[in-house]
């Protein structure tokens, strides 16, 4: 029996501000705990009496999005490849503290079976632990669940006709090799293009990691600018900078940051949101200032690809002085249309190489937190694993201005020919699988 789940992101706790926004993201050690009820009841089920797989298939150790890169000044990513030994250091001390401040959760994911073996798959958040300077961070991650962890860039399993990959390589933000778009010619296994930084780690660090950054910096300075705002609102607007990753969609994000009061307020008062849009306006100027120089040697790197220079353009008019808080909406939408398709990443796997492995009837991927199974050819299926993350939801139209937060429990279990005709008496006696997904608020 083989189980795969993915983009646990497990984070080191401390923030810049207050400390809660991330004490409830990071995943709780009884959500583990019922995973391996559920997991025996199945084994026992399809007969599976061989040790069981469980893929850990990218983004589990969030070494990307942490705010220490911007404490120590140094960054995950170098765009040509060489990481500056000071980066390495940064990363190798996130690894640990983040091993710390999780240590419960992965005794349980260790789960009860002393034969379980776990097999490592990089994804994009967590593919510095390639490197041998993080080697202590692996081998105690390793230890913490038991010592039998493999650690790989994708997984072949032909007993159960399996092929696992993170799904990064099918976005072209995120994709090391950066040329996703246009896959023909590009060995996404050669080691050297594996070392090239993609755009994604700019975004993830120098938008996503330094906004709720920037963001505490300028609400506990003292400026009067911002005297409308009182501190319940500053702490809940902090909280929500921190849980944007979360958001679902992610095109709602202006509506999600200027709606004031905790999530179950309905009331909004009118001084308090121009205050709001006041100061998203200034943070929003502060960030790109701040952030876009660092992209320039990528688009140098790349031929500044027309497409990229398009999109980062619309990032630089959220930092225009000119651009009044009202006109963001509209350039966000410019930004979410250049992000259009990275959410179909099954529209772009039969280009791939890895596609055509022999034998391969299922594709398995995290990386989009979007658990899903679509048929993509004769006999062949794509399965999205999801995410173990906390989900920030908005009502869907017509359901009026309401918010809810979950955390979605994700994982796929895939049975060989024999163990599926044991499941089925013999009905069926081809390799299957089971998607399980579900959201609960209890963990």
């Amino acid at each position: 029996m083989l189980v795969v789940l993915s983009d646990l992101h497990f984070q080191e706790a401390s923030t810049s501000g207050p400390g809660d926004g991330l004490d409830h993201a990071n995943v709780r050690p009884v959500a583990f705990d019922d995973l391996w009820r559920q997991l025996l009841l199945l084994a026992e089920r399809c007969g599976a009496t061989d040790p069981i797989t469980v893929v850990l298939n990218g983004d589990i150790l969030e070494i990307l999005r942490s705010e220490r890169w911007l404490v120590d000044g140094t960054r995950p990513y170098n765009w040509h490849g060489q990481l500056e030994p000071e980066a390495l250091v940064t990363a190798r001390a996130i690894g640990e503290a983040l091993l710390d401040d999780n240590a419960a959760a992965i005794a349980a994911l260790r789960g009860p079976r002393p034969d379980t073996r776990f097999i490592y798959v990089y994804g994009n958040h967590d593919r510095l632990l390639r490197e041998e300077a993080l080697e202590p961070v692996r081998a105690r991650f390793a230890a913490m669940l038991g010592g039998d962890v493999t650690f790989v860039d994708q997984h072949h399993d032909a007993r159960h006709a399996v092929l696992a990959q993170h799904g990064h390589e099918l976005d072209w933000t995120c994709c090391e090799y950066q040329h996703a778009r246009v896959f023909e010619g590009w060995d996404g296994q050669h080691p050297a293009q594996r070392a090239l930084a993609p755009l994604g780690d700019w975004v993830a660090l120098e938008l996503g990691t330094r906004l709720p950054f920037l963001a505490w910096q300028m609400l506990s300075a003292g400026d009067r600018r911002w005297d409308d705002l009182p501190p319940t609102v500053r702490h809940d607007l902090y909280t929500r900078l921190i849980g944007l990753e979360d958001l679902r969609p992610q095109g709602a994000v202006l509506s999600w940051l200027v709606r004031p009061g905790p999530l179950d307020d309905l009331t909004a008062r009118a001084s308090e949101l121009a205050a709001l849009m006041r100061f998203l306006g200034d943070l929003m100027h502060e960030l790109v200032s701040t952030a876009m120089p660092r992209v320039q040697p990528w688009l140098e790197l790349h031929g500044r690809p027309w497409f990229d220079r398009l999109a980062l353009g619309a990032v630089e008019l959220l930092g225009a002085r000119t651009l009044t808080a009202s006109a963001l909406p509209a350039v966000m939408d410019k930004i979410n249309a250049y992000l259009a398709g990275q959410d179909r990443p099954w529209a772009v796997l039969p280009r791939t190489e890895a596609w055509s492995a022999p034998g391969t009837r299922a594709f398995v991927s995290g990386h989009t937190h979007d658990a899903r199974v679509h048929p993509i050819g004769e006999a062949r299926w794509y399965v999205n694993s999801g995410t173990w993350r906390k989900t920030i939801l908005r009502a869907p139209d017509g359901a009026g201005d309401a918010w809810g937060a979950v955390k979605q429990l994700a994982y796929v279990v895939f049975y060989d020919a024999d163990e599926t005709a044991r499941a089925t008496s013999g009905h069926t006696r081809n390799a299957s699988f089971d998607l399980w997904q579900g959201a609960s608020q209890r963990f």
